[in-house]
């Protein structure tokens, strides 16, 4: 027996994401924001740590090309700052400027509210099972491949 589309489990997140999405994306329209939802999310790993572009791409899963873009309109805006890497002199790490992580906090505010209609829509039982759910299958895909010994 075959399901639809809309029966698949990545099929049915993606749709729902999707409109998540376009939900913050007006959100931060609406409040004349000074990044894009999308810029917004792509900060976000480098919150806690520089990071070199390589290892940003692989984290946004972009590749070098498109990062490099962002990273260059970034660096213009003073989102970001390109620094030498303390032991690799060859390598530059990408940190966040502290207007950017201004930036940034403000707009969680944005985010957080969202978060709290897209809670609202279901009850708390639902949410943790959804929670619960996603952490685990987002666990196993993340998790480094184990070579096979065949």
């Amino acid at each position: 027996m075959s399901k639809n589309d809309s029966e698949l489990l990545g099929i049915s997140l993606a749709d729902t994401l999707v409109a998540m999405k376009r939900y913050l994306l007006m959100s931060f329209e609406q409040n004349h924001s000074a990044i894009t939802f999308e810029e917004w999310m792509n900060l976000r790993p480098l919150l806690d740590q520089a990071l070199t572009q390589r290892d940003l791409a692989f984290y946004l899963g972009k590749d070098k090309t498109t990062v490099s873009r962002l990273l260059d309109d970034w660096e213009k805006r003073k989102l970001v700052r390109r620094v030498p890497h303390k032991t690799d002199g060859r390598t530059k790490l990408i940190e966040m400027t502290s207007t950017a992580r201004r930036i940034h906090q403000h707009l969680a505010g944005l985010v957080s509210k969202a978060d709290l209609k897209f809670c609202s829509l279901l009850n708390k039982k639902e949410r943790d099972l959804l929670i619960q759910g996603t952490a685990k299958i987002r666990a196993a895909l993340l998790e480094p491949k184990k070579e096979s010994s065949d």
